[in-house]
């Protein structure tokens, strides 16, 4: 009697990027729906990102919400394929993230993909509530931090 295996290997890197939001109050009170501000490039699995956060929403989320964007930002000669999930960077004693304590999980995995040319963007519309942040412990002197976490699919090799 034969018998084989073999198996199939998802080649992924894995990025995080916290972007702190130091004067909430006034990003509101600015900048209108569908205008956002953008982080300093970083970078995760080779590749240039960047995260777009708009403080009254992007043209697709709903009213009251604050909205988060992350994008490529960097010329691709191919297919770029990633996972990204938004979240609010939990203390150190914190056991449970804000989202969980509400009830929520954290804004979920998007999957995209994106060619050689092509606009690379993954959208959170509705990353949370104003009101929320705003009654929340995560609203400290006027900021907060976002965790944004990078999955980048290089290859599948068998």
């Amino acid at each position: 009697m034969s018998s084989s295996a073999s198996e199939i290997v998802a080649d992924t890197t894995h990025g995080r990027h916290h972007l702190k939001i130091d004067g909430y109050s006034i990003t509101k009170a600015t900048l209108p729906t569908g205008e956002f501000l953008k982080s300093q490039p970083f970078s995760v699995g080779g590749r240039r990102w960047a995260i777009q956060y708009y403080p009254n929403g992007d043209p697709s989320s709903h009213k009251g919400h604050i909205s988060l964007h992350l994008v490529l930002d960097d010329d691709v000669a191919g297919e770029v394929r990633a996972q990204v999930q938004f979240r609010f960077k939990a203390e150190k004693n914190q056991a449970l993230s804000f989202l969980k304590s509400w009830g929520r999980k954290p804004a979920p995995l998007k999957l995209g993909r994106v060619e050689a040319g092509e606009a690379g963007v993954w959208e959170c519309p509705n990353f949370v509530r104003r009101k929320t942040l705003e009654e929340s412990d995560h609203l400290k002197d006027d900021s907060f931090t976002i965790r944004c976490d990078i999955i980048v699919l290089n290859e599948f090799r068998a």
